[in-house]
């Protein structure tokens, strides 16, 4: 999704009539600046997954377990943690960097060379990262 089409898809959206609030949620393929800018322009909220790269890797790894909270998952040890985190550069605003830590499925190729795998995304919607438990 390039900015024009955020702005298009946007217009689209309230020319049908909605007048709520607006999230944009997208993979890894959409995670960059100018999407960003064009969601904060419009004030459309956002979730987009993003791959992680060198240096938010060393701010997750570097989280102490209390940081994280336990998720429902097929596979003990899953867990959810959330940092501050500013994209695109020092210049960039901060935004919400939550990540699920789940354990490679056993007998897996990640199993060989990873204790934990990692999904992350950020956003700048309001909200709690913990989950209750039942």
């Amino acid at each position: 999704m390039t900015p024009a089409t955020t702005r298009a898809s946007c217009a689209r959206v309230r020319g049908a009539g909605a007048t709520g609030e607006l999230t944009l949620r997208t993979d890894s393929g959409f995670y960059n600046k100018k999407v960003v800018e064009a969601c904060r322009q419009r004030k459309v909220r956002f979730s987009i997954t993003m791959r992680i790269h060198k240096k938010p890797r060393a701010g997750i790894a570097a989280l102490p377990e209390e940081a994280r909270q336990e998720i429902p998952y097929f596979l003990p040890g899953a867990g959810v943690a959330e940092i501050s985190h500013t994209p695109f550069g020092k210049k960039g605003t901060p935004v919400r960097l939550i990540v699920r830590r789940t354990p490679p499925t056993p007998g897996s190729q990640l199993a060989l060379f990873t204790t934990h795998d990692y999904h992350a995304f950020i956003s700048d919607r309001e909200g709690e990262t913990s989950v209750q438990l039942s």
